[in-house]
């Protein structure tokens, strides 16, 4: 990964680490306003992103965001937990 200061944005370089697919939680889609760009530029790297909320009906057009963005899944409700202990 190199920076580029003139423009202030990352290059990727044939030496990146390797990709991954990234689980992402939300309480609620609204929260994409402080997240959509960290997202995108995960995307941007090379990385998959699935997005999952606990409220997916809460503040919905928040999902407008990330809509054009290819490489980010959105799968709805989060599953889940079965105990406590898995926070």
């Amino acid at each position: 990964m190199t920076l580029d200061h003139a423009n202030a944005t990352t290059t990727p370089t044939t030496d990146s680490p390797e990709q991954f697919r990234i689980m992402v939680v939300l309480a609620y889609p609204g929260y994409l306003r402080y997240f959509d760009s960290v997202l995108q530029e995960l995307v941007r790297r090379g990385h998959e992103i699935e997005l999952w909320f606990n409220n997916e009906k809460k503040q919905s057009e928040g999902l407008e965001a990330v809509a054009e963005d290819h490489g980010i899944e959105v799968r709805g409700l989060a599953p889940k937990r079965e105990t406590e202990t898995q926070r």
